[in-house]
């Protein structure tokens, strides 16, 4: 019997019990890590492709009684993130980004672009705003951002009442 002969012969013959256990085995061991992997590495998303602010404690948020106003933190929010896009996009300084805290201000000032520069070309463009959640603690703003790729992305906004106005104090989840 010739080599290419036995090889086929042996690649039709059925697959013993034993066998099928362990391939199921490997391939489970595999399934699993790969899991495991997803799991410690985030989102999913490329870190190349991530825009990330500013990191906020939960202590800078003072406390609102409620969105009493939700006009006015709509307002500021937008005239946030108006700023804060053209600065991450790397067409406007840090202190263009208006209504933040001070802790905020000092925190962009501090920080690198937050896009790459391969995305930079981009042309970011806020389509949709609104309060997405108001508790005791802050009021939450979530924008919509296109910026020219397939998918438009949220960026979450706290704001707090200071000095009888709203100033954002942070971007949630960042």
């Amino acid at each position: 019997m010739n080599a290419p002969s036995w090889i086929r012969r042996a690649l039709d013959r059925p697959i013993g019990e034993r066998e099928r256990r362990a391939a199921f085995t490997a391939i489970s061991v595999v399934l699993i890590a790969a899991a495991l992997l997803l799991a410690m590495t985030g989102t999913g998303v490329p870190a190349s492709q991530r825009v990330r602010g500013p990191q906020v404690a939960a202590s800078t948020s003072v406390p609102v009684k409620r969105a009493a106003r939700p006009a006015e933190a709509v307002r500021a929010a937008r005239k946030f993130l108006d700023g804060y896009l053209a600065f991450a996009y790397g067409r406007g300084p840090a202190s263009a980004v208006k209504d933040t805290t001070s802790r905020l201000a000092a925190a962009l000032t501090d920080r690198a672009r937050m896009v790459p520069p391969g995305l930079r070309r981009l042309h970011p463009r806020l389509i949709a705003l609104r309060i997405t959640s108001s508790t005791g603690g802050a009021i939450v703003v979530t924008g919509l951002v296109k910026d020219g790729e397939v998918v438009a992305y949220p960026i979450r906004v706290l704001l707090a009442a200071r000095g009888g106005r709203y100033l954002v104090a942070g971007l949630a989840g960042a």
